[in-house]
């Protein structure tokens, strides 16, 4: 599991280690160092190679600074440019001892640029002035400290102007930004400074793929359907007939014992459904509704009533204005951004620049759980910790993947009763199935039972 801490966190736990005297930077230097001196040594030796620094006023722009003294030792060629005009005076000091150059303009070729311009209280956003100069080391490998310059370590603004590295080195652990950030970090790797956050409740995780599977239902030797699971199904419409065709698919894929819906009239080449009313233990409603008829609203409210759990997705979203507050933590809603937008304007204000954020307020708010879906799918639930899926491609930006996903969670949700380890192990592998996809959404069925294993 990654656990990643919000910059406040990590400011107070590093600030009690170095009143103790702990050389945090030193040891991040070391670290930035080896990672460096690895990046020069894929094709060739270390000796006589250029590496610029780019430093700013902030302890990365130390960390860089103490990292090129560390590499000068070596042989390396290292020359600084100061991109602020004040640097930490420790750290040149420390640089020019051991024969670092300060520049004023990018006047060799590179063979590495270290990014130590912005820091752990930054700002999301670089300017274009520091943008623009950068062009002199277009192409050349750039190593990340801590996190790409323009990048806020609390994950705000990830779509705002940042440095883009080849690498980056996640200083002592892992900050929001890294695991919210879609692309723009390179290759990431965490390094260890001795500082120990363990004791801290991280502000966002991600699960591997054990963890995964330790949420994955187990499979009951019985031979009756109603101990695998029946799961209850309100989709499709004339003008969106095969969307609950998917979800039904996806359900199906992964074994279930049941799946009841309220007509055959959009799933008739599914022999598998059954319109007979009876127990089902989780619902899914919306996958192409436009909206819900009276009918489906009283199933739905009598299945909450009775202590059912339902999926809310699509057309189904405004409802949840009208179910109970009391209610409410028994549903679990999936919108894409765009949904989110229409049907909670006033928590969806700040949800491009504080996605975490908007979707922590929401959940609060209502007290239901919420999967939003994107580029990294955020599941928040209530008074637990919030789960970020890393798993996915661009190729499950296609008509019907949704639906897919509503599928797959209310499989999971039918089996073990459990809503949120399903958005979680239901958001993991239809991620994971996603990057081995090709077509669209039928595909995506298809190779689902394959991302189990």
């Amino acid at each position: 599991m990654k656990r990643a801490y919000s910059a406040a966190c990590v400011r107070r736990v590093e600030a009690e280690y170095l009143s103790l005297g702990v050389p945090l930077m030193e040891r991040a230097a070391h670290a930035i160092a080896h990672h460096a001196l690895g990046m020069l040594t894929e094709n060739h030796g270390v000796y006589g190679r250029r590496v610029l620094l780019l430093v700013g006023s902030g302890d990365n722009g130390g960390d860089a600074l103490f990292a090129g003294g560390v590499m000068l030792s070596r042989g390396v060629q290292v020359e600084a440019l100061a991109l602020t005009s004040i640097v930490l005076e420790a750290g040149g000091q420390a640089f020019v001892r051991r024969g670092g150059r300060w520049v004023n303009e990018l006047t060799h070729s590179y063979d590495l640029v270290i990014d130590g311009f912005l820091g752990l209280g930054a700002r999301a956003g670089i300017s274009l002035e520091v943008l623009s100069a950068m062009t002199e080391i277009q192409g050349v490998p750039m190593l990340a400290v801590d996190l790409p310059s323009g990048i806020s370590a609390d994950g705000e603004g990830v779509d705002q102007p940042a440095l883009v590295p080849t690498h980056t080195v996640a200083i002592g652990c892992w900050k929001i930004a890294h695991l919210l950030s879609e692309s723009g970090l390179g290759v990431s790797e965490l390094v260890d400074i001795g500082v120990d956050y363990e004791s801290e409740i991280p502000a966002l995780v991600s699960f591997e793929d054990s963890e995964v599977h330790e949420l994955l239902p187990t499979e009951i030797e019985s031979n009756h359907k109603y101990r695998r699971g029946v799961l209850g199904v309100i989709a499709g419409s004339d003008t969106f007939p095969g969307a609950g065709i998917l979800s039904i698919r996806a359900a199906l894929a992964l074994g279930i014992g049941m799946i009841r819906t309220e007509s055959r009239e959009y799933f008739s080449e599914i022999p598998e459904v059954v319109t007979a009313p009876g127990k089902i233990d989780a619902l899914i409603v919306g996958p192409g509704l436009i909206s819900l008829t009276q009918t489906q609203e009283r199933a739905t409210l009598e299945h909450l009533a009775n202590g059912g759990i339902a999926l809310l997705d699509a057309g189904a979203l405004p409802f949840l204005e009208k179910i109970p507050a009391e209610a409410r933590q028994q549903i679990i809603i999936t919108p894409h951004h765009g949904e989110f937008a229409k049907h909670f304007a006033p928590f969806a204000v700040t949800l491009h620049a504080h996605p975490l954020e908007c979707a922590q307020r929401f959940v609060d708010a209502y007290g239901c759980h919420l999967l939003l879906k994107g580029p990294r799918t955020l599941i928040v639930s209530p008074g637990e910790i919030p789960v970020v899926n890393m798993r996915g491609s661009v190729a499950l930006a296609t008509a019907g993947s949704g639906d897919v996903l509503a599928g797959i969670i209310g499989n999971l949700m039918a089996r073990t009763g459990d809503i949120r380890n399903s958005a979680i192990a239901g958001a993991y592998i239809h991620g994971k199935a996603g990057e081995s996809l090709t077509a669209g959404a039928s595909e995506l069925i298809e190779i689902l039972p394959f991302a189990l294993r």
